[in-house]
């Protein structure tokens, strides 16, 4: 069986996501510089560069409070209205070189180059995360003119509702993990703390991750059995029980720890006013040091026979699923409680509550099956392909905007869920299914 490599090197796979032919939209996302400068991931801006990549757009930009020419005097709107569009937001063909060079940024049916305002309605779709404005904040309003505004929500659960941004004609809601449909966003708890408010589309769009940070070794090239990955503590049973271990001397487990670059938020006052840039693109200087970590995260996974890690006491499906499966890894984690009947034929399943001898000895039984382990990470290679790329969760944005305009409104949910045992978070008092006694119920 072949492997596909960087696929801007080897090419596309047989099983890659193919966006749809669809007229080219218009998409800005609203981000703040000070999250570009800090946040320790790539999450955002990787979805960007696939953003750039997807023929459905023909301009993605990237702006918000603190980039250049942004006025926080003014409501969001105002500003988008007076947007004036840098080059690096558009995606380019072939034909458009002589007009990048020339720094003019064409857009269909209207006639528009770079030095004039976009004015109001020139994006077609407004796309925000988690944080990027206090919801009370009174210049924080929707964008008017027919822009849809889309609200994809963060990692902190204790927060989620706190920063959704429900009183701003927001038309839709994208979660990474299907659950928080069914119980963040129950359209009853919804109307009895939001009364009078309008269904919206809310839309599950899984963690994802680009297949040109993120893709495989030739197998006889690898280098480790097993590796574990990420943060470890009290969220983290799984991956803490094999860290603990494999950091033992001598250790008790043969699995190695991966160990990620310190990220360190050392910047100046200088860093947010001097040099900001009007816009993100690839390859820019002051992110630099994010690019560094997911680089190494990636080459980490590349060359694993297995990565283990685990779905955190919430049960979602992290990003660290998508990412493995692309570099070639076989996952070996907890299940969780989405796309279930897709994943396991090639996911080895752990548990939370094991000891490290049993996960050492389910472990060492799949590695002694050589051929049957290479299948299961060309099967969750293409799965990945299929599902879990940037460019696939870009697509899938751009039909719940087709879909709104159309008319729906509800919950999507393609890929399939269960509702079983987890937490919110692990201390006392997290919210759980109401029937579970314990963290997992009876499956602990």
């Amino acid at each position: 069986m072949p492997w596909w490599g960087n696929v801007d090197v080897g090419g596309r796979s047989p099983w890659d996501h193919v966006p749809s032919l669809r007229q080219r939209t218009r998409m800005l996302f609203l981000l703040s510089y000070a999250d570009y400068l800090e946040r320790p991931n790539s999450v955002f801006y990787e979805i960007v560069d696939a953003a750039r990549r997807h023929p459905g757009l023909e301009v993605a930009d990237v702006w918000g409070p603190g980039w250049q020419d942004w006025d926080d005097s003014l409501p969001v709107s105002v500003n988008l209205a007076r947007r004036v569009l840098p080059p690096a937001s558009c995606n380019w063909v072939e034909e458009d070189v002589e007009a990048y060079a020339g720094g003019h940024c064409s857009a269909s049916n209207v006639e528009f180059t770079q030095g004039g305002a976009v004015g109001c309605g020139f994006y077609d779709i407004v796309w925000t995360f988690s944080e990027f404005k206090d919801k009370d904040d009174p210049l924080m309003d929707a964008p008017g003119c027919g822009t849809l505004l889309v609200h994809q929500l963060g990692d902190c659960h204790s927060k989620i509702r706190w920063v959704w941004l429900p009183d701003h004609d927001m038309e839709i809601t994208v979660s990474k993990y299907a659950f928080e449909m069914m119980e963040v966003f129950n359209w009853e708890r919804l109307r009895r703390l939001y009364p009078g408010m309008q269904m919206q589309l809310f839309g599950h769009s899984p963690d994802s991750a680009n297949e040109w940070d993120f893709y495989p070794l030739d197998w006889a090239k690898k280098l480790h059995d097993a590796v574990v990955f990420g943060h470890d503590g009290l969220l983290y049973p799984l991956r803490t029980t094999v860290t603990n271990a494999a950091k033992e001397r001598p250790p008790h487990t043969f699995v190695l720890h991966h160990v990620a670059p310190e990220f360190t938020l050392a910047r100046t006052e200088e860093d947010y006013t001097l040099g900001v840039p009007p816009t993100y693109w690839t390859g820019q200087p002051q992110y630099r040091p994010q690019v560094a970590i997911r680089e190494d995260f990636a080459k980490g996974m590349r060359e694993a026979r297995i990565c283990v890690f685990d779905s955190v006491v919430e049960r979602k499906m992290i990003r660290k699923y998508a990412q493995a499966w692309l570099s070639g890894c076989v996952v070996a984690a907890d299940i969780p409680t989405e796309q279930e009947g897709d994943i396991r034929p090639f996911t080895i399943e752990l548990k939370a509550s094991w000891s490290i001898e049993r996960i050492n000895s389910v472990l060492r039984v799949e590695l002694a099956n050589p051929d049957a382990l290479r299948q299961k990470a060309l099967l969750g290679f293409a799965y990945a392909r299929q599902h879990m790329t940037n460019l696939a969760k870009v697509s899938n944005v751009l039909d719940l905007a087709e879909r709104y305009r159309e008319g729906e409104r509800g919950y999507d949910l393609p890929l399939g869920l269960s509702v079983r045992c987890r937490a919110y978070h692990y201390e006392e008092g997290a919210f759980k299914p109401p029937w579970c006694e314990g963290l997992r119920g009876l499956e602990e």
